[in-house]
């Protein structure tokens, strides 16, 4: 199997019948930049592995992984962090009931963010969480914020400092030094590079609109 993921092609040897499924919408004909041979034979400990040694190869591109809900309005990328549990998901969905076809969902859990000289994007990838939502697509990435349940709807804005610890426990660590450092690299150029956000939220279309309009002033 080749696929494709935030511009690396990936050959995989030994893969799971589960693992072609997966990865189905990311097939690629290109010649493959990477080869995995999986040594897990169950199929979700192979999804496992296979997603280490791509995010592993990615951060060598500028690119990691963060667990969070991507979507794109209009083409513009919103990336949607929390603890799990909090509502990022259900938060995603009244995107989509309250913009409709305006949103397409790039991945609703471990998209990967790529860095470059003319902007921050996010990708999707094949892993898209529990309701399989996402796309093969890279957007610019318009805004990050950070969620939080609360009784009304109410978002502000929020510092490079504040936001780190947040994000620290929605991106994969590893005790290789170098890349380490280089995750802190991509981390500092993120959230010095994108509008960063929290919101405190009800799981109700009324928090779409206090969410984009809190993002985007008046412009709908």
């Amino acid at each position: 199997m080749i696929f494709e993921v935030a511009g690396l092609t990936v050959r995989v040897h030994g893969e799971s019948g589960y693992l072609r499924a997966l990865c189905a919408d990311h097939i690629s004909a290109s010649e493959p930049e990477l080869t995995v041979t999986l040594e897990q034979t169950d199929p979700l400990e192979q999804s496992i592995e296979l997603l280490r040694q791509v995010n592993d190869a990615l951060i060598e591109r500028n690119t990691f992984l963060m667990h969070c809900s991507a979507l794109a309005l209009d083409g513009q990328g919103y990336l949607f962090a929390a603890h799990s549990g909090t509502g990022k998901s259900t938060h995603a969905a009244m995107w989509r009931q309250e913009f409709g076809d305006r949103v397409t969902m790039v991945n609703d859990d471990k998209p990967f963010i790529r860095i470059t000289d003319g902007g921050v994007f996010v990708c999707g990838s094949p892993w898209r969480g529990k309701h399989n939502l996402g796309a093969n697509i890279c957007v610019p990435v318009k805004a990050l914020c950070f969620l939080e349940r609360g009784q009304s709807d109410r978002i502000f804005g929020i510092s490079p400092a504040r936001a780190l610890d947040s994000i620290f426990d929605q991106i994969p660590r590893s005790p290789d030094p170098a890349y380490t450092l280089r995750l802190l690299e991509l981390l500092d150029s993120l959230l010095t590079r994108v509008p960063l956000y929290r919101l405190e939220c009800t799981p109700t279309k009324a928090a779409a609109r206090t969410a984009f309009f809190g993002m985007n002033g008046d412009k709908l």
